[in-house]
């Protein structure tokens, strides 16, 4: 004879079930006991598309919409991970439902996401995306030869950066340019990573800020060249070529007097 007895079963990856028998005692021979089937839960990539193309650079989100039987999306573990064109993985996330995925070179790549539910029924699925190489000024159209890296139309240098011979497409080459990568500046005198002149085209931005010393040499450019009393050093020098024209007219007259210290000449004795 027992007051209560409770019998409980268990099957992998489904959650328990259990019944309660109080007394008195049945004499049934059977205790149905009923267990629910889990099943695994579903995920779906909503981004990136399958074959998504990004720039070096720039960065990819991997968004996971999930669901489960039995489970709130909230109580669902989610794993992702990004492996190249060889398998190896590059890239792992934990559980959130965006993955950002950034910082990666030119190839060919899978983003995968795993799902589990809290009784260990999973399931996973992946894309494939592209990171291509970097363009900073955008110029490797269709018009632009993978041959030459040169675009007949434009008569320009074209093409990924490691190619591109005028990366930022401000018609300064790159080895002429102390800021290759912003079309905004082209020179710096001094090498303080400051441009001499920020002068940026119409619709471009830059982070740069201009030079207000260009060569470096502790006096701001507005006042290179000017003395302490605001006067520039050509007024100054014109001042001593007006007072050498003034001694030298002195001496004229002087001479014309007959000398430092003599008498006038009358204009009588000047004929004689």
């Amino acid at each position: 004879m027992f007051t209560n007895l409770s019998v409980t079963a268990q099957a992998d990856g489904s959650p328990s079930a259990s019944v309660t028998l109080t007394s008195p005692a049945t004499n049934a021979l059977y205790v149905p006991l009923n267990l629910v089937i889990n099943g695994a839960p579903t995920v779906v990539l909503t981004e990136p598309s399958s074959g998504q193309r990004v720039m070096e650079g720039d960065s990819i989100r991997a968004v996971a919409q999930i669901s489960d039987d039995l489970d709130e999306a909230a109580n669902l573990t989610l794993a992702w991970s990004v492996t190249d064109a060889q398998g190896r993985t590059v890239l792992t996330a934990g559980n959130e439902p965006v993955f950002n995925i950034t910082d990666l070179p030119a190839g060919y790549y899978v983003v995968e996401v795993q799902v589990t539910d809290r009784f260990g029924a999973s399931s996973s699925t992946a894309r494939d995306f592209e990171y291509t190489l970097l363009d900073t000024d955008g110029d490797w159209s269709s018009t632009c030869s993978s041959d030459t890296w040169f675009d007949p139309e434009t008569g320009a240098s074209c093409g990924p950066n490691i190619y591109d011979e005028d990366d930022d497409n401000d018609g300064f080459s790159d080895s002429r340019d102390a800021f290759p990568l912003d079309p905004c500046a082209q020179k710096d005198t001094d090498g303080d990573t400051q441009p001499d002149v920020l002068d940026c085209p119409e619709g471009v931005t830059s982070w740069l800020t201009e030079d207000q010393d260009d060569d470096g040499d502790g006096v701001p450019d507005g006042t290179e060249g000017v003395s302490g009393d605001g006067e520039s050093n050509d007024v100054n020098a014109l001042v001593v070529v007006l007072v050498l024209v003034v001694v030298a007219v002195g001496l004229f007259f002087m001479r014309l007097r007959g000398g430092s210290g003599g008498t006038p000449l009358t204009l009588d004795e000047r004929h004689l």
